[in-house]
């Protein structure tokens, strides 16, 4: 289901019926956090599925041929090959997710596109000048995190070639 439903309707789920629902009170924040820690739980999850079941069949065979048990099959056959098909995945499941929180404004959470937002509304430039510098700012700092993430990635995946 989290992986199926948009994040901005989960959130909106989460805020607005489960806690009317349940009778419960949550900040906010908590609320983009266990939203968040779910869908990231789920798309990870997929991956980490998906990996698993691309390794060849026979890398399982053979490793039951030599006698290694269940856990060693896991911990010295699968595990380390499916990581290195993971890391792309993986990589791009972080990019994606400190992306996408710039959905949590629409909750009310206040992140840096609505203080960008604030600045702008405040600031006596003109709004196209204001826009263009706060926003180009907003950019720059969502590069500056995802940059080195997908840079990280690809020294991974090199360092990893099978």
């Amino acid at each position: 289901m989290f992986r199926i439903i948009p994040i901005l309707v989960w959130l909106y789920i989460m805020y607005f019926g489960v806690t009317t629902a349940l009778g419960i009170n949550l900040s906010r924040e908590m609320v983009s956090i266990i939203v968040f820690s779910l869908w990231g739980a789920a798309e990870m999850g997929d991956l980490v599925r998906g990996a698993l079941e691309s390794l060849p069949q026979h890398q399982i065979e053979s490793g039951r041929a030599i006698g290694f048990s269940d856990w060693g099959l896991q911990r010295y056959i699968l595990i380390p090959q499916a990581i290195r098909r993971i890391l792309p995945g993986a990589i791009n499941i972080a990019t994606r997710m400190v992306k996408t929180t710039s959905l949590v404004v629409l909750i009310g959470v206040i992140d840096v596109t609505k203080v960008g937002q604030q600045i702008i509304e405040y600031s006596r430039l003109e709004a196209r000048t204001a826009s263009f510098w706060v926003y180009g700012f907003v950019f720059i700092l969502y590069f500056m995190i995802c940059y080195p993430l997908s840079k990280l990635s690809k020294k991974l995946e090199n360092r990893w070639k099978e």
